[in-house]
């Protein structure tokens, strides 16, 4: 016996837990209804929740997991149930479709089970669950004051701060030229044509002209207007002569 009446990290996890529940007790009703409903791609939530779960069952935390959505949960539903519509039942703002209320409920639970397991979770997985809570929340209080929930409302896979000791920007800027082949860095685009390129464009218009110029003089035999026919045929060698030749010029 070590004495121990709770699971290791649990105390943090609850003072985490506890502030959510403050930032979510300072949602009045009109607050739900005005916010906007975070976009959750659902698939990808299911996967990364499911392995908080587990480390939250291997971490002795699924009561206070379970706990902790319920409460979140029956909060958010209540003042919902609060909200008052307008005269012949409209509710013109914000969340009054009930899809619109359940991804908020979806979202702050998310959020709550972060602040639970915060601790163990992968921060990529920690930024993907909480950041759409963290979006509402913030429209309303002062919540990502605290840098750390400002971490986690940060794109997943992008950290507030470097690493310590990592490169700054410049020093990586002076690696990079280092690194540059002699002569590129002053290389500029001329619009210079590959020789190849220029043959193939060459060899295009001149089956083009070969097949046009008789076609065009056929037209003007079969239609009797042998003077149009050539006319023709003088505009298809002009172009033709014209886009064969063609090459951009040098600055």
């Amino acid at each position: 016996m070590t004495g121990r009446l709770s699971a290791p990290g649990e105390h943090a996890a609850r003072a985490r837990v506890e502030t959510v529940y403050a930032a979510v007790d300072r949602l009045s009703p009109i607050d739900l209804n005005e916010m906007v409903a975070p976009r959750i791609d659902l698939d990808d939530r299911d996967a990364r929740l499911a392995e908080l779960e587990r480390l939250a069952a291997g971490a002795g935390r699924a009561d206070l997991l379970d706990d902790a959505r319920e409460a979140l949960s029956n909060a958010i539903i209540a003042r919902h149930a609060d909200i008052r519509p307008y005269p012949y039942g409209m509710t013109t703002t914000g969340t009054a479709r009930v899809e619109d209320q359940a991804a908020i409920v979806t979202a702050l639970r998310d959020l709550v089970a972060v602040a639970v397991m915060q601790d163990r979770l992968e921060p990529d997985d920690a930024r993907a669950l909480a950041r759409p809570g963290l979006q509402l929340l913030g429209s309303r209080v002062p919540l990502l004051d605290d840098p750390a929930w400002a971490d986690l409302a940060a794109p997943a896979g992008v950290t507030s701060l470097p690493p310590a000791g990592a490169p700054t920007e410049d020093e990586w800027a002076a690696a990079d030229a280092h690194a540059a082949p002699a002569g590129r860095e002053d290389a500029v685009d001329d619009g210079y044509t590959p020789p190849g390129t220029r043959v193939m464009r060459r060899g295009f218009f001149a089956v083009v002209a070969a097949v046009g110029v008789p076609v065009g003089v056929a037209w003007g035999v079969s239609e009797d207007s042998i003077v149009v026919g050539l006319l023709i045929a003088a505009a298809v060698v002009a172009l033709c002569w014209t886009f064969a030749t063609w090459s951009p010029a040098r600055r």
